[in-house]
């Protein structure tokens, strides 16, 4: 896994869960060849991804309907990239 995308959010965690899902199988899942998605605590969330193509990511999370979704659910995200440390 190469990218943490820890996320806060107003909606139900059963609208952000179905929300990701359903991006995983569409669009998403051409450039995430594999995640886990985690429940942080009442309106929290975890995400690690492996992304092939940031570009493609960025590009993804910055349409305007995305965010017009993220900001009607509350979503507020801060995206980490990761490198495994040898050893």
């Amino acid at each position: 896994m190469n990218t943490c995308i820890r996320a806060t959010y107003e909606c139900s965690w059963e609208k952000i869960k179905d929300r990701i899902l359903q991006d995983m199988k569409g669009e998403a899942g051409k450039f995430v060849s594999d995640y886990t998605l985690v429940r942080e605590g009442e309106k929290g969330l975890i995400w690690l991804g492996n992304v092939t193509d940031f570009e493609a990511l960025g590009a993804f999370m910055n349409t305007p309907e995305l965010k017009r979704i993220d900001e009607e659910d509350g979503v507020s995200m801060v995206v980490f990239t990761m490198q495994a440390m040898e050893g």
